[in-house]
C-alpha cells in the first residue's frame, strides 16, 4: 500500500473509533510513520507543523530532500524518551483538529515551544483553538502519571494511577525506574534500604483523576478529566459560584 494511502486511510479509522479500537488505531499508525520513513515524509508534506522551522525566519531549518529532514523534526523530538508516546499520539489527535481547520489557520499554525517543566510536559501551539489548548492540557497531565524514564503508567490494587514523584528536581517515576535511580549502588546497607523505603513513600502518589480550573468572561470554572483508553479525557466542567461575589 503506498505511504500517502496507510497515512489518510489510518487517520481515517482514528476519527470514526472510540475507545480501545482509537488507541489501538493511533499506535497503529505511530509504528508505521516510526518504521516507514516514506509515510513521515508525506506526515510533514500534509502537515507542515512537523517539520523544523527557523522561529524567526519560518524557513526550514533543513532541506527536504536531507537526511536531517527526517531525523530532526517534531515527529522525532521525543525520541528515546519516556514521553515519546505522548508526544506522538499529541501529534496524531493534532493532524485531526488540523484537518478542520481553515486555510488561513492552518498557514499560520506551528508548534512553537515543547519542554519539560515541574514534572509534565508543556506545549505551546500558535494562535488560540480550543480544541488545541484541550490536547495541550491532556498530553501535560498524562505526561503527570508517565515514568519519565520508561514510559510506563503504573496503578494501584484499586485501578487508580500511581506515579512516585521526585522532590527537588520534579520527575515522574515507576517504581521500578524510582528504585533503580536511587539504589542504584550495589549491597545496600539496612540504614540505606529503610531511608529508600522512607523516600519511596514520600513521593508515591495516587491519581484517581485530575482537576484543572480556568476563567471565561469573567466566570470561574473547573474541569474533572479521566485518565482511560491510554489517554486523558475531559468527564464534565462545573462553574465554581463565589458566595461573596453572589452576595
Amino acid at each position: 500500500m503506498e505511504d500517502e494511502t496507510i497515512l489518510e486511510a489510518s487517520l481515517e479509522k482514528i476519527k470514526n473509533s472510540e475507545g480501545w479500537a482509537r488507541a489501538d488505531e493511533i499506535a497503529y499508525l505511530i509504528k508505521a510513520i516510526d518504521e516507514r520513513p516514506g509515510i513521515l515524509r508525506k506526515a510533514m508534506k500534509r502537515y507542515p507543523y512537523l517539520e523544523l522551522r527557523n522561529v524567526f525566519s519560518d524557513e526550514l531549518c533543513y532541506p527536504e530532500g536531507s537526511e536531517e529532514y527526517l531525523r530532526a523534526n517534531h515527529w522525532t523530538s521525543w525520541n528515546d524518551n519516556g514521553w515519546e508516546y505522548i508526544w506522538k499520539r499529541l501529534m496524531i489527535e493534532t493532524m485531526i483538529v488540523y484537518d478542520n481547520m481553515s486555510d488561513g489557520a492552518k498557514e499560520s499554525f506551528r508548534i512553537l515551544d515543547t519542554k519539560e517543566k515541574y514534572g509534565s510536559l508543556r506545549i505551546s501551539f500558535s494562535g488560540y483553538n480550543a480544541e488545541l489548548n484541550t490536547l495541550e492540557t491532556e498530553a501535560s497531565l498524562l505526561s503527570q502519571i508517565t515514568c519519565l524514564h520508561c514510559g510506563k503508567v503504573s496503578h494501584d490494587s484499586k485501578g487508580n494511577a500511581l506515579i512516585y514523584t521526585t522532590r527537588g528536581w520534579i520527575a515522574p517515576y515507576c517504581r521500578k525506574c524510582f528504585d533503580n535511580d536511587w539504589g542504584s549502588r550495589k549491597n545496600m546497607t539496612k540504614k540505606e534500604k529503610h531511608e529508600l523505603r522512607e523516600h519511596r513513600a514520600l513521593c508515591r502518589e495516587v491519581y484517581k483523576q485530575f482537576r484543572t480550573e480556568h476563567w471565561s468572561r469573567d466566570n470561574h470554572y473547573y474541569t474533572i478529566w479521566k485518565y482511560q483508553y491510554g489517554w486523558v479525557y475531559p468527564v464534565k466542567t462545573i462553574q465554581i459560584i463565589d458566595d461573596k461575589k453572589e452576595g
